[in-house]
């Protein structure tokens, strides 16, 4: 499920169990979170035409340096 706050819907109701980000964990009232070890990570893509418009190439280069800063470079 890609809708981290339907998710979090589900679980407080009983329908469900769900991994989540730490962060949204602590935010969702009424349920139990467990640290989790080794858990597995999300992949995301971003695509964009090659005569992007400044607004895309600006977005993409904000991407770029998030990307370069999480991964220590």
């Amino acid at each position: 499920m890609n809708h981290v706050e339907l998710m979090a819907d589900f679980v407080m109701r009983g329908l469900a169990a769900g991994l989540v980000p730490e962060s949204v964990a602590a935010n969702v009232r009424g349920v139990v979170s467990i640290p989790v070890q080794d858990a597995p990570r999300r992949i995301l893509y971003a695509a964009w035409p090659k005569a992007a418009s400044p607004a895309a190439s600006a977005f993409v280069a904000l991407l770029r340096e998030g990307m370069d800063n999480s991964l220590g470079n």
